[in-house]
């Protein structure tokens, strides 16, 4: 499910499964949106929802698709909500900044369930901010701002392979709390 712009869109009790996920980076529900192009937010929630990757623990260094869960990025507002999330080929959850690296995001994430993420980078299961340091230069400031709060999830890590943490934020101001990992 993907949603590009300005769109108000909601996922609602569904069950999302990734059948054959190919090699490359993809995600099962994913919204971008630039306000300076659209002129409006997009307003995004993903609530109640099975979303399962379909993709298997490999060898560390082994390729492998790259399915994020539920992927919001840019001018939004959003809520990620008691969705079960498993079997990810990257993080599970990614909320990200403009590629301008500005904008502004807000995002609830909470009382989800996750489980077998697998990301190549070894960055967590949640990923808040994380602009790609190809875009990282000393003449173009950050200046994305933002709120995402990180509340009452269970975040397990059955296959072992979630090496090095099971949240990160680079980025936004936001709460962490009441989560089980």
């Amino acid at each position: 499910i993907r949603g590009d712009g300005g769109v108000n869109l909601s996922v609602l009790r569904s069950t999302l499964i990734a059948v054959n996920p190919p090699d490359g980076t993809g995600q099962l529900i994913g919204v971008t949106n630039d306000s300076q192009v659209t002129g409006v937010r997009a307003r995004v929630l993903v609530q109640d929802n099975s979303i399962d990757g379909s993709v298997t623990k490999l060898p560390r260094f082994e390729a492998r698709p790259r399915i994020i869960g539920v992927h919001l990025r840019g001018d939004l507002d959003g809520i990620i909500e008691r969705n079960i999330v498993r079997r990810t080929g990257d993080v599970c959850l990614h909320v990200g900044i403009r590629p301008d690296l500005g904008g502004e995001t807000n995002v609830e994430i909470v009382n989800n369930d996750i489980d077998e993420c697998h990301p190549v980078a070894r960055v967590g299961a949640i990923l808040v901010g994380s602009p790609s340091v190809l875009r990282l230069a000393p003449d173009r400031p950050i200046t994305a701002t933002g709120v995402v709060n990180i509340v009452g999830n269970t975040l397990r890590n059955s296959s072992e392979d979630c090496l090095t943490a099971a949240i990160k934020v680079d980025l936004f101001r936001g709460r962490i709390g009441r989560n089980r990992i």
